[in-house]
């Protein structure tokens, strides 16, 4: 039995109900500072930069997706072959669905698949058709802070935001904690149990 928690990658924790899961960017002292600002609050659940991250030699992958809120009415996934962009997948709806996904290289192979980074979205029954294991953590760190572009309000793929490039050139693990119309504030700030090597800091 494939643990699907163990798939997400760039995020602080996978939380289950009912067989959906979320990924969280923020620990929860972080979410309480948010509730304040409810466009803010609502934006902590778009998951920003997360990705399923896995190493199988599977030719397909099923899974079902629910949208709780949308910060705009579009929404993509974007596909990664060995770190080889191979295409883009557009929500028709912005409520719920399924989505399947064929993978044209045989053999075995690094398979990344990133999460639209403006919607609060759940994921569920996440299947391949062979084996998958978690693909190996990168050795380096990058951690960001900031506000819409930083989240990825000016990007229409979720993988075209510059901290998932900045992540991908450099091949580093990502935690993106912007908010759309964020400011800072210390209180956003918390433990995170994420020792990054590099910090970016973007506030408009």
């Amino acid at each position: 039995m494939m643990d699907e928690k163990s798939f997400f990658k760039n995020c602080l924790r996978v939380e289950e109900c009912d067989g959906w899961l979320k990924p969280q960017r923020f620990t929860e002292k972080q979410l309480n500072s948010y509730k304040k600002e409810p466009n803010w609050y609502k934006r902590c659940f778009c998951p920003a930069g997360v990705c399923l991250d896995v190493v199988s030699s599977a030719s397909t992958l099923t899974m079902e997706y629910r949208i709780l809120y949308a910060a705009r009415n579009w929404a993509s996934f974007d596909v990664y072959v060995d770190q080889v962009f191979v295409q883009t997948i557009e929500l028709a709806d912005l409520e719920s669905g399924n989505i399947s996904i064929q993978f044209e290289q045989s053999g075995e192979k690094r398979i990344t698949i990133y999460l639209p980074q403006l919607v609060e979205i759940e994921l569920k029954n996440i299947r391949f058709d062979a084996s998958a294991l978690p693909a190996p953590d990168y050795q380096k760190k990058l951690l960001v802070l900031g506000d819409s572009i930083t989240q990825g309000f000016s990007a229409r793929r979720p993988s075209s935001s510059y901290p998932v490039q900045l992540a991908r050139f450099w091949e580093a693990s990502l935690l993106n904690l912007a908010i759309g119309g964020d400011i800072y504030y210390p209180d956003h700030l918390d433990e995170l149990g994420f020792q990054p090597d590099r910090i970016i800091i973007a506030y408009g």
